[in-house]
């Protein structure tokens, strides 16, 4: 059997070279806050317009700190947030699922400070579940009416159970990515039969 490099999984972790890239200008500390008050402080991000480090930064200041970040804490931040935007804009969805899927990012950069299998391009759960949800929504309109609304909710609610990890770092990610998929090719086929039978019924006339 011929294994395509498609198949094949990316075994080397992306660190050295976000370290070395988005590393360069972060600033010296005395003081880092650890990584898990860090996940801790992304898990109360509520407001989607935020960016994970001005959350950080609001958390600490509650707490009389300085938002100090370890230097490759900080360039896994920043990589994060900028690939999370150039795949929104590369891969553009209609609001409001635009939205909801970035609400995403705080998890996106919380998993990748906490799992170093986050480095790995492609074999995090977290990584699937975002191509999952990406692709079960391309093409969603809002005069899409009931089926329109179905997958809003579906959205809504992997987003949701996704998003429990901060309360419970258990919370199974592959199977949110099943159930989602799963419903996304149900969809799929239905859709198939839909054009099967008006392209019968057209040839019918």
């Amino acid at each position: 059997m011929s294994i395509t490099p498609r198949l094949l999984p990316f075994t080397r972790s992306l660190l050295d070279l976000v370290v070395a890239e988005f590393g360069a200008d972060a600033p010296a500390v005395s003081q880092p806050l650890d990584k898990e008050e860090l996940v801790r402080f992304l898990g109360r991000s509520k407001d989607t317009d935020t960016s994970p480090l001005a959350t950080i930064k609001r958390r600490a200041a509650k707490q009389n700190r300085t938002a100090e970040l370890a230097p490759e804490d900080h360039a896994v931040l920043a990589w994060v947030c900028e690939a999370f935007s150039d795949w929104e804009e590369s891969y553009p969805l209609e609001q409001p699922l635009r939205d909801q899927l970035h609400r995403m990012l705080p998890l996106a950069v919380a998993m990748a400070l906490h799992d170093d299998d986050f480095l790995f391009p492609g074999v995090h759960p977290l990584h699937q579940l975002l191509d999952a949800l990406q692709a079960g929504a391309v093409g969603w309109q809002v005069r899409l009416d009931r089926a329109g609304q179905m997958l809003e909710q579906r959205v809504e609610r992997s987003v949701d159970k996704a998003l429990e990890w901060f309360e419970n770092q258990q919370v199974d990610i592959e199977s949110i990515t099943r159930e989602l998929t799963a419903a996304n090719e149900r969809d799929s086929a239905r859709a198939q039969r839909m054009v099967q039978r008006l392209e019968e019924t057209e040839m019918a006339r």
